[in-house]
């Protein structure tokens, strides 16, 4: 099955993924390592990708949310991007997971990829996006402030049987955003 583009650029791409990506998936995950060590106090678990595949909250089917991978221009993956679109109300985005290969890292790709997905959820409709991060993330939330994220001051905890995880949810409002151009924009020249 061919994946639907949703960006196309020189030396990158955003491609929805299909289920055939899943064993690329795996390894970007595994590489990635550091992310989840830090969230979880684990290294992400065989079936990580296949879990993020088909991961969605109560009442969504697994079908129905955004999960594109990011391609290098050999058609290798080098980034994720989870969300569902409409939760957890109508017209907001839950953007689960932008996640990097760390040789990718502090190299201005996150603010492209966010880009792409932000565009790719506007013209769907979305009028917010939202997240939780890791408040030990320090370099994720300062992220994510760049792009126009706020903490709302909402907390939420994830415990294991060794570990523990106190997530700030951050929001942005994408107000009378409907008139920019969608697909390639300056920075991707």
């Amino acid at each position: 099955m061919d994946r639907i583009h949703i960006v196309r650029a020189q030396d990158w791409s955003l491609e929805l993924l299909v289920e055939g990506d899943i064993p690329s998936l795996q390894k970007l995950m595994e590489h990635c390592g550091d992310y989840y060590e830090m969230v979880t106090g684990l290294p992400p678990g065989p079936s990580e990708a296949f879990s993020t595949f088909m991961a969605a909250p109560d009442g969504y089917d697994y079908n129905e949310k955004f999960l594109a991978g990011v391609f290098d221009a050999n058609g290798h993956i080098i980034g994720v991007v989870d969300a569902i679109p409409d939760y957890p109300v109508a017209s907001e985005w839950r953007l689960g997971l932008l996640l990097l290969d760390p040789d990718r890292r502090d190299q201005g790709w996150g603010a492209k990829v966010y880009q792409a997905f932000e565009n790719w959820a506007v013209a769907r409709g979305a009028h917010a996006v939202s997240l939780s991060v890791a408040e030990q993330n320090q370099r994720a939330i300062a992220f994510y402030r760049q792009q126009g994220f706020s903490d709302t001051g909402e907390r939420r905890e994830l415990k294991s049987f060794s570990h523990r995880t106190l997530f700030q949810i951050m929001k942005k409002q994408i107000e009378n955003e409907a008139s920019r151009p969608f697909g390639l924009t300056s920075w991707e020249s």
